[in-house]
């Protein structure tokens, strides 16, 4: 993708990447399930991001592979039958979706939990649901 005043793609990755580099004392305020204030800087993002990235790498992922972090309302989750969604139902989900970018992958994903768990009767997955979907690709060289 290229546009007429760019010469790199504006992608999430890119735009952190440089908001690190080139204002890394901007401040990110965000609010916690707790209601209290974190305050962290682009810069502390970078690295952080930067470490997980690293970390990542010497795990062996290399870019195309895809890491899924759940919470256990995915594979717990009971259709009306009191059966689970099951760890072997994700993997095959998974094995099944590799096509599928980070985004509809989660949003199929939790379609797919949610059929398996909707009861006739009105019972409904009652547990916690959490995705992050960390597809690895190459790193984007954007220009300072």
């Amino acid at each position: 993708m290229r546009g007429t005043m760019m010469d790199f793609p504006l992608t999430l990755p890119t735009l952190l990447d440089r908001a690190g580099r080139l204002f890394p004392r901007v401040e990110i305020v965000s609010r916690r399930p707790d209601l209290s204030i974190h305050r962290s800087n682009y810069g502390e993002f970078h690295r952080r991001a930067r470490r997980l990235a690293s970390a990542l790498t010497k795990l062996g992922l290399q870019p195309g592979d895809r890491v899924l972090l759940y919470t256990d309302g995915v594979f717990e989750a009971m259709n009306a039958a009191q059966v689970e969604y099951s760890k072997p139902r994700l993997e095959k989900f998974l094995a099944a979706n590799t096509d599928l970018s980070a985004d509809k992958f989660a949003n199929a994903l939790l379609d797919d939990v949610n059929v398996w768990s909707d009861d006739p009767n009105g019972r409904s997955q009652d547990d916690d649901i959490t995705l992050v979907v960390l597809d690895i690709d190459t790193p984007n060289q954007a220009p300072v």
